[in-house]
């Protein structure tokens, strides 16, 4: 949207984004895409998003949602693990206009703290790296959004 329709964006939050493959994301999709099993699937994306001691800490909620999953959710994973491995707005970002706020996780086993590093870099923004954090850094950072907010606030004035 911010690159198609620039003119419809004020200001952009991008947390553990990419804007193109990377080695690291190419090898997590492919493994999620490997994937049939329901259950099985739940698993290895949470524990590519999540940290090892957050999996751990909600392990009965993760298992949960784990056994909770279905074959159509497998469906739409696949559809999506499709969509994203030629995914690409690298060469276009320069079209972006309105301000770009950047975070992540210094521990992405996602897409890499590098993903959103080459998208800081790109666009000439700042990026605020929570150290030790996962891809989910806006799960299990527990002052993130207001951080996220106030410095929206701070530069929207």
């Amino acid at each position: 949207l911010a690159i198609r329709h620039a003119d419809l964006v004020r200001s952009l939050t991008l947390a553990s984004s990419m804007s193109r493959n990377n080695e690291m994301s190419k090898e997590v999709i492919s493994k999620w895409s490997d994937t049939s099993v329901p259950e099985e699937l739940a698993k290895v994306v949470n524990t590519h998003v999540y940290s090892e001691e957050f999996y751990n800490t909600y392990a009965e909620t993760f298992h949960a949602m784990e056994s909770s999953a279905t074959a159509e959710g497998v469906k739409r994973m696949h559809n999506l693990t499709r969509m994203i491995k030629d995914f690409s707005t690298y060469d276009e970002l320069d079209q972006i206009k309105c301000p770009v706020y950047v975070f992540a996780g210094s521990s992405d086993n996602t897409l890499g703290v590098e993903a959103s590093i080459e998208i800081a870099e790109k666009l000439g923004c700042d990026i605020k790296i929570y150290d030790g954090y996962s891809h989910a850094v806006y799960d299990e950072y527990q002052g993130f959004y207001d951080e996220v907010f106030k410095s929206k606030r701070n530069n929207l004035n």
